[in-house]
């Protein structure tokens, strides 16, 4: 009795044991995160359709741990971006809202950063007075204000949420506010 040989010669059970081997190797892609080596992987598609059916399974089963789920939802959500809008619009906006809260606490960081080496900067004599005449500053702190401002008009994240905030916490200086949004979330 011979073996069943497709059309182009290869025997159908090597066929199948490389199928599922790259299914498998799929599944440990989604679950555990791991990759692969580029030998031993799917071709495109069938590797496409093995790793979405491997994350819609994790998914659907909410015994499965978190972070498996977690890695699921990444996997489906990088495929179906009409799910991610679906998605914000169920939470009103709050994966949009997540987004931009984290890209404001990105840039208040780097603002703080900024204020720090303006502190330093200003205890330069001659650095300090040139720049209090090349920006019409008084003292210091004027210098420093009007510096951490024009920082701020560059960050558009950041200045989203100051404007926001201008009724509110105007009256508060604006590092204060600045470090306030850095923090936010921690």
């Amino acid at each position: 009795m011979s073996a069943q040989v497709s059309s182009d010669g290869v025997p159908f059970g090597g066929y199948l044991a490389g199928l599922l081997t790259g299914v498998v190797l799929s599944v440990l892609y989604v679950r555990f995160d791991w990759r692969p080596p580029a030998v031993v992987t799917l071709p495109g598609k069938v590797q496409d359709f093995a790793i979405a059916a491997t994350a819609d399974l994790d998914l659907s089963d909410p015994t499965r741990p978190v972070d498996v789920r977690r890695r699921a939802l990444a996997t489906v959500l990088a495929t179906n971006p009409d799910l991610v809008i679906e998605l914000d619009d169920e939470t009103d906006g709050g994966l949009l809202a997540a987004w931009d809260a984290r890209q404001a606490r990105r840039e208040a960081r780097t603002l703080v950063l900024r204020d720090d080496a303006i502190d330093r900067a200003l205890r330069h004599d001659a650095l300090r007075r040139s720049l209090a005449r090349s920006l019409d500053a008084a003292d210091a702190d004027e210098i420093k204000d009007r510096m951490l401002e024009r920082a701020a008009a560059d960050e558009p994240f950041v200045s989203v949420i100051l404007d926001r905030t201008d009724e509110t916490e105007g009256d508060r200086p604006l590092i204060e506010r600045v470090r306030r949004i850095a923090r936010a979330g921690e």
